[in-house]
């Protein structure tokens, strides 16, 4: 069933069954992302672009983001350890109830603030709170009705650590928009409005959404505390035991716990009224 309403003065078409769904996304006239989308905003970063930009850019971040180190060993240690520091913050409650969703937020972004930066902050560092907070208000907007809004907190983020960080990686990652962007004869403001618009979708994205998977799961585990939880420890005690971190690797022998995982991603929508098109 297809429904025709006014957005704030703009006329949309909301689809809300299956088969409306996948008749219509199937088409490629439907393809492109609305220039209303609010991740735009003057920038453009993969959210924001469409037809032959898009996949010119999407390339050059597929490069970047290998060079970064998507995918390898060093990038999985990052993570563990970033991980590790989560889980000696919570221990410090000593078991005593503490707000888990502060602490998730500030441990993911820090994994994405090191991939993209090669900097992160303590948890408890009271220099990480207004991009907490920026976080936050980007899951209440990407839960509602997109408006338009300028990011500027992430232009001045982008701006204190991209021009004078000595990382390798953030250079790689320069490097590969200037060279894209001699390439395809675009302007040096172009290329640095596709590169903090790229770091941007990548920031709030990556941050946002895991933040609410990973807090679905605490909330699901901590709810059945004597059932599903006791089960999944079970099964991860057998496999990869209590004196090393898990890998990977042991995905292929922990079917409840991966099944769990994937059981989240299908109970609960990040996005439950979708992202516009057209």
């Amino acid at each position: 069933m297809a429904r025709q309403m006014s957005l704030a003065g703009v006329k949309v078409v909301v689809l809300n069954d299956y088969e409306s769904i996948k008749k219509l996304f199937a088409r490629k006239e439907l393809l492109d992302r609305s220039q209303k989308w609010a991740l735009k905003s003057g920038i453009e970063g993969l959210s924001a672009q469409n037809g032959k930009i898009w996949k010119e850019n999407r390339r050059v971040c597929m490069q970047a983001m290998a060079e970064l180190g998507f995918g390898k060993e060093e990038m999985r240690t990052r993570v563990q350890a970033e991980v590790q520091h989560l889980v000696d913050k919570l221990s410090e409650s000593g078991g005593a109830p503490v707000p888990a969703r502060p602490l998730l937020a500030a441990s993911v972004a820090n994994c994405v603030a090191l991939y993209l930066f090669g900097h992160r902050y303590d948890l408890d560092d009271p220099r990480r709170r207004p991009m907490d907070r920026h976080v936050d208000a980007f899951l209440v907007v990407g839960a509602s009705t997109p408006v338009e809004f300028l990011p500027a907190w992430l232009r001045r983020l982008a701006g204190r650590w991209m021009p004078d960080s000595r990382s390798a990686y953030v250079q790689r990652f320069t490097e590969g928009v200037t060279k894209f962007s001699r390439m395809s004869r675009i302007s040096d403001r172009c290329a640095v409005s596709r590169l903090v618009g790229n770091v941007t979708d990548i920031l709030l994205g990556g941050t946002a959404a895991l933040t609410l998977y990973l807090h679905w799961h605490v909330l699901n585990l901590a709810a059945r505390a004597d059932t599903l939880q006791s089960e999944l420890q079970r099964e991860i005690d057998a496999v990869v035991g209590r004196a090393r971190k898990p890998t990977w690797e042991d995905h292929t022998r922990l079917p409840l716990t991966m099944a769990t995982i994937w059981e989240v991603f299908r109970w609960k929508a990040v996005t439950p009224l979708g992202i516009p098109r057209g």
